[in-house]
């Protein structure tokens, strides 16, 4: 089996799920902490995801790609429930960061 590594990884805060996003991977991989296995993979950026987060409830998840969207995961049911292009002219090339406020 080919050997992967993943450069965004975020906790969910109970600590149950692990969320990573490799450097050539247009994907994000959600694991099972106890378990180690993978649960599912949240599909639908076209170019690679350069970061992920986990909201403090843990209900969704935010992640930032070099196809210039960011998208906003219900971890409940593993469905992508929204779409943003970053239309800043500063943002021309490649998204790379996104931020949460405190409260989510």
């Amino acid at each position: 089996s080919r050997a992967a590594w993943y450069h965004s990884v975020a906790l969910s805060p109970d600590g149950h799920l692990a969320l990573a996003a490799g450097p050539w991977s247009n994907d994000v991989h959600v694991w099972d902490v106890q378990s180690g296995m993978m649960l599912t993979v949240l599909k639908g950026h076209a170019m690679p995801v350069s970061r992920v987060l986990v909201t403090p409830d843990g209900r969704w998840a935010v992640t930032a790609s070099h196809d210039m969207m960011l998208r906003l995961w219900d971890l409940g049911n593993r469905t992508c429930r929204s779409v943003i292009e970053a239309k800043d002219s500063r943002c021309r090339r490649q998204l790379w960061d996104v931020a949460l406020s405190a409260d989510g």
